[in-house]
């Protein structure tokens, strides 16, 4: 059985660019973002152990696929995520007044 975190992980707020570093306890998430996204992509993404490296987070249902938003209001749901950092990053297009929140299910 899957960790359970009942928290709200703000990682965009107001934002035009990649959002800031969050820990996060880890456990199954759901992502949901609401602003202006222009031609934008804007992917999960977790620090590796070496402190440096982002990687796309996939989607489990399937593997190998980064999880992708790439209209506002966008929710994505059941994302399985270790203890660790996250971040929502701009992988293309612009964003404006752009907000996302990675909320526990738990």
């Amino acid at each position: 059985m899957a960790r359970a975190d009942s928290l709200s992980y703000p990682l965009l707020a107001n934002a035009s660019a990649t959002g800031p570093q969050v820990q996060i306890r880890g456990g199954i998430y759901c992502l949901t973002v609401n602003g202006t996204l222009t031609g934008a992509t804007l992917q999960l993404q977790m620090l590796q152990p070496d402190g440096v490296t982002w990687s796309p987070v996939s989607d489990v249902s399937v593997p190998a696929t980064p999880l992708q938003i790439t209209a506002a209001p966008g929710t994505l749901t059941r994302i399985y995520l270790p203890a660790g950092s996250v971040r929502l990053a701009l992988t293309a297009g612009t964003i404006s007044a752009t907000n996302a929140w990675l909320v526990g299910i738990g």
